[in-house]
């Protein structure tokens, strides 16, 4: 299913020939080495958020534009295409066609399976000739992830680029313009120190049916390494030292949000400003389109919530519902049971409002900035000197409330284990020394977040632990021994409340 067609009320495509020079993450299953704890919550990566939620009626838009234009800011494109040779500089490279690039990255990647993509080549590359104020000579493609192809672009100038281009059209559209609006949003209101840390864009077009056949953005190559490459060399004071300056990052990220009179959902770009729009999470499928879903934005942290139900539960009775056996089974879990599931975890939400759990009317006030995939794929370092180098895949960020500020990254995720007595669970037990090494890590970083923010973190980090593990339940492979111990946890806590 395409998305509806997208109204004029934002704009799908634009044009940032600033330059400054940072890769985002190619998510090749050759470059994600994701642990054990982290794969669990990452299991799904795709939500289309096309709709909005029945509660705000008029008051937002339901769909977001379509420009096949690009807004050039610094150089109008007539000029440019006056003083470029783009056609003489494309030659050599329209001779590496699509499947000869995809043909030299299988020949270097046997084990793994590429996705079709076709897209106008010739046409992509005079954009980015354009958006770089050079003409591009050579490119590369740099691996796929579960929803998009990366290439690396390179210029006659010495200059690089990476063009991103989802290959599932179902998801693409709104995915890549939460995406290009949270980096821009980042870029613009962080502090000096932070805004190297995110990728410049360069150009993008979310419209399907542009010049180049396929939504895409070209944006700046980010400096370093993944740190899920690195990740086995470091010593655990590296990490720590990682650790910190992410504290310090996500710290001064949550700083900004406050302006969009108190509602959480995604940010979009909106002219020379931003708006909040449906919030893109991690959904598998294109399932979440149809009409009546709830994708938001929402006013309260329980609607929110609710929401993220009311999605899960359109989920499993759009797709996965028609894939069940005779049994009733998908996978060898009771479609029946995990509808249940959803209804028991959704009827706890109200009894987990903050201002229930705060003991405080205002206590859902607060609302912050939050990259909320933060795992080692997304963090970029530098190897020498082990500083943070760039954060990439924005496009599930966006304005949130104060228990989803305080929530530790995914990398850091775990239970705690301070002694090898610690008692675990069985999917927990083991990976205990990998939960050991964590709980430190987390430590540091909690200790920088509170001195940073004050005693009220570490408050709200505890007080909000069960609604974190709520949230859980929305994200969690229902076929796994994780949602085994969540659906016990959910019991016990209808019991107990």
């Amino acid at each position: 299913m395409l998305p509806p067609k997208p109204s004029s009320t934002f704009p799908s495509s634009e044009g940032d020939l600033s330059d400054r020079g940072l890769l985002p993450d190619v998510e090749s299953s050759s470059t994600q080495n994701y642990d054990t704890a982290q794969s669990v919550e990452e299991h799904r990566n795709s939500h289309p958020a096309s709709q909005q939620n029945p509660d705000l009626q008029g008051k937002y838009p339901d769909s977001w534009s379509s420009t096949t234009q690009l807004q050039l800011e610094s150089a109008s494109s007539k000029t440019l295409l006056n003083t470029l040779p783009l056609t003489k500089a494309i030659d050599s490279v329209n001779e590496a066609t699509l499947t000869e690039l995809d043909n030299k990255y299988a020949t270097n990647h046997p084990d793994e399976i590429l996705p079709d993509l076709e897209f106008n080549l010739s046409e992509l590359l005079n954009i980015a000739s354009l958006a770089m104020n050079s003409p591009c000579n050579d490119i590369e493609l740099l691996g796929f992830g579960l929803y998009n192809k990366v290439y690396l672009l390179t210029f006659s100038d010495g200059k690089e680029a990476v063009a991103r281009l989802p290959y599932n059209r179902a998801t693409s559209q709104y995915r890549l313009q939460g995406d290009v609006g949270a980096m821009k949003y980042a870029s613009a209101r962080l502090p000096e120190k932070w805004k190297p840390l995110v990728p410049q864009i360069y150009t993008w077009n979310s419209d399907p049916q542009n010049p180049v056949g396929q939504p895409y953005v070209i944006m700046e190559k980010v400096k370093g390494q993944a740190l899920s490459t690195q990740y086995s060399v470091l010593d655990i004071e590296t990490k720590a030292y990682i650790a910190v300056q992410l504290a310090e990052f996500t710290s001064a990220l949550h700083e900004l949000g406050s302006e969009f009179n108190g509602m959480i959902g995604g940010i979009y770009c909106d002219g020379d400003g931003f708006k909040i729009g449906p919030l893109i999470r991690n959904w598998k499928s294109d399932a979440c389109q149809w009409s009546g879903v709830d994708n938001g934005p929402w006013k309260t942290t329980p609607k929110f919530m609710r929401g993220q139900f009311r999605q899960l539960l359109s989920l499993w009775q759009v797709y996965y519902l028609p894939q069940t056996h005779s049994d009733g089974s998908r996978h060898g879990v009771k479609v029946k049971e995990v509808i249940r599931f959803i209804m028991d975890a959704c009827s706890l939400v109200c009894k987990l409002d903050p201002r229930v759990i705060m003991g405080d009317p205002n206590a859902d006030t607060p609302r912050a900035f939050v990259h909320t995939d933060l795992h080692t794929g997304n963090i970029f370092i530098d190897p020498e000197t082990a500083r943070l180098s760039g954060i990439i895949d924005w496009e599930a960020a966006g304005v949130f409330s104060e228990p989803f500020a305080v929530r530790v990254p995914k990398w850091l995720r775990g239970p705690d284990v301070y002694s090898p007595m610690t008692k675990l669970g069985a999917v927990d037990e083991p990976n205990r020394e990998w939960f050991r090494e964590l709980t430190i890590l987390r430590d540091r970083y909690c200790l920088e977040r509170g001195y940073l923010e004050g005693p009220g973190y570490h408050q709200a980090l505890d007080s909000y632990d069960e609604l974190h593990k709520l949230d859980k339940c929305v994200s969690t492979n229902m076929s796994s021994l994780d949602s085994i111990e969540l659906r016990k946890w959910v019991s016990e806590m209808i019991k107990k409340k």
